[in-house]
């Protein structure tokens, strides 16, 4: 009889296995977990300014689409949206003005997800524009560029603001 042991290799990673990956599509993937913060929708204000290529955005969603959405927040922004816009067409860009506050911005709400690049935020001003992009009405944000990936969504009971 052949013994086929593993080699002295502990097991293998947990996500290359079925499990893994049924861990990971649940949300308990490769990074830890973190705590959940009950939000409160922003109020619906015409005086709100959207963010910049907003408008395209929301006519997509108006349309039934639901547009790859990237929302960029470093000083590069314009240019690295304008990139994305020529790559991807309109609607798959978002800026955050330098020095505006992203809670007085209003999102587009009703878009599934959007990729949020804050490589030169701090950690607390990306954690900031994912609450108030959340808040704002956006299902779920995650922030590309920190030290790890910060992930924010709304729970399936919440109603869009």
């Amino acid at each position: 009889m052949i013994s086929r042991a593993m080699p002295h290799n502990e097991k293998p990673h947990h996500a290359s296995t079925w499990q893994g990956s049924k861990s990971q599509t649940l949300g308990q993937g490769l990074h830890p977990k973190i705590s959940a913060v009950r939000l409160d929708p922003l109020p619906l204000s015409s005086s709100r300014k959207r963010p910049p290529f907003g408008v395209e955005v929301e006519r997509a969603l108006m349309e039934g689409r639901q547009p790859n959405v990237f929302c960029f927040a470093d000083a590069d922004a314009w240019e690295r949206a304008g990139r994305r816009r020529e790559s991807y067409g309109p609607g798959s860009a978002l800026v955050v003005p330098k020095n505006a506050d992203p809670a007085a911005l209003r999102w587009p709400a009703g878009l599934d997800a959007c990729c949020a690049v804050a490589c030169t935020l701090s950690r607390a001003d990306a954690v900031r524009l994912a609450l108030s992009m959340v808040s704002g009405g956006v299902r779920c944000v995650v922030i590309l560029g920190q030290a790890e990936p910060i992930f924010v969504r709304r729970s399936a009971g919440s109603a869009a603001a």
